[in-house]
Order: structure tokens, then sequence, then C-alpha cells
């Protein structure tokens, strides 16, 4: 198989949920490709799904040295970062994806990045950030993350009652 029919198939499996089929696919495309950070970045996205986020941001760490200007990739790695409660990390990574972004003019994923700045201030119990960070927010938006379902109005209570 060539790379684009080994990708393909990558996705194949993720839309299946196969997750180890996917997960051995990634691993011949780093092997057989490994000068090629889409196997990395595919194989990032596998191992978030197996929730082995410390894998996910090794290969994400690998994707970024290959393609820095991506706010889709920092987007991932800060994700990682929070997943593995390492605040400080994560507002940095997302604070690029923000940097990124507004250069590129793409929408899709500066909201979402403000709102888990939004959630990040939350752990880290500043709501002045909370705060700033809701403010960029539409009032109905909503994410979940670790259990919870995390809203602008939650955190924006949250932050009016400590701040």
């Amino acid at each position: 198989m060539n790379l684009s029919s080994l990708l393909t198939t990558v996705d194949l499996h993720l839309d299946k949920r196969q997750f180890q089929l996917a997960l051995d696919v990634c691993n011949l495309i780093i092997e057989s490709y490994p000068e090629d950070f889409r196997g990395y970045h595919k194989r990032s996205k596998v191992y978030a799904r197996f929730q082995n986020w410390q894998s996910a941001l090794d290969d994400i760490d690998i994707v970024i040295g290959y393609k820095s200007n991506e706010p889709a990739h920092y987007f991932s790695k800060a994700r990682w970062e929070l997943e593995l409660e390492d605040y400080s990390s994560a507002v940095f990574s997302f604070k690029k994806v923000i940097e990124l972004e507004n250069y590129f003019n793409d929408q899709y994923y500066l909201e979402s990045t403000y709102f888990y700045l939004a959630i990040v201030s939350f752990y880290l119990n500043n709501p002045a950030d909370v705060k700033e960070f809701c403010s960029k927010v539409r009032e109905d938006f909503s994410l979940p993350f670790k259990d919870k379902l995390f809203s602008r109005v939650s955190l924006m209570s949250w932050a009016s009652g400590s701040g």
C-alpha cells in the first residue's frame, strides 16, 4: 500500500472505532515513511482515543517539529497538556493557537481555544482570567471536559462569585 492508502485506512479504522487496528497502521506508516509527519499526526489522534495523553503529546510534538505554523496542531497539543493537568504548558499552547489563528483568520479553533483557556483558568483558580476568556465566546457556548460539561454561564457564575 502507498502512503495515501495507509492514511485513508487509519481514518476508516478510526471511523469504525477500531483503535488498535488504526494504531497498527500508524506504526506501519511511521516505520515505512519516517520522514512524513502525517503518520505521527494520525497516531497522536489514536493515542488520544486510548486516553494515552503522554504518547499523544509526544507525537504531536514531532508533528509540530515538521509543521510549526498549523494552529490545529497546537490545539491538539494544548488539549493533551490539559488532560495531563500541565496547565502552564496548556496555556502557552492555547495562546499559540490564538497567535496563529489571528494570522490565518480561521475561527474554528479560536472560540474553543478561548473557552479552554477559561477552563484552565478555572482549574488555576483565576476568576479574572475566566471572565476575560469567557468574554470572547458566545453566551451559549459549552464543552465537555473531564466528565463535566462546562458552560460559559457556569464559568462566569463561578468567576463572579470568586472574584
